[in-house]
């Protein structure tokens, strides 16, 4: 499954680069959809309003909760656990799916523990 993400991100890298800022970060994500026990995970790119076309989509607006952690992909499912536990010991409702955001990723670093993530969630808002 990991190395079918990375590469996946690597296709569109190499299919976007051209128009890419040399030092565009934050570039790369994962829309993780519950799935049974799990996720499925579907890859997506940040582009500017110029690159966008008709399968673009604009994530939704409001308060999101994050959290950030280091190392591969195989530390996410902790990660998530965490954030899963603040959001019930706090009262926060979740709407919608996770948005995982590779900050620090295999463009700028070969040292998989110097990788960053960031999980995002919208918090659904009371009427």
């Amino acid at each position: 499954m990991g190395k079918d993400l990375y590469f996946e991100l690597k296709r569109l890298h190499k299919q976007f680069e051209k128009e890419l800022h040399a030092n565009n970060q934050n570039v790369f994500g994962t829309i993780l959809l519950p799935h049974e026990d799990a996720f499925r995970h579907q890859v997506f790119y940040c582009l500017t309003n110029d690159l966008a076309d008709e399968k673009a989509f604009t994530m939704p607006a409001g308060e999101y909760l994050a959290i950030y952690y280091t190392g591969t992909y195989k530390q996410r499912l902790a990660a998530l656990a965490e954030l899963k536990r603040y959001l019930k010991k706090n009262r926060l409702v979740e709407k919608g799916n996770f948005y995982e955001f590779y900050l620090i990723d295999f463009h700028e670093t070969n040292l998989p523990e110097e990788y960053v993530s960031k999980i995002e969630i919208l918090l659904d808002q009371p009427d």
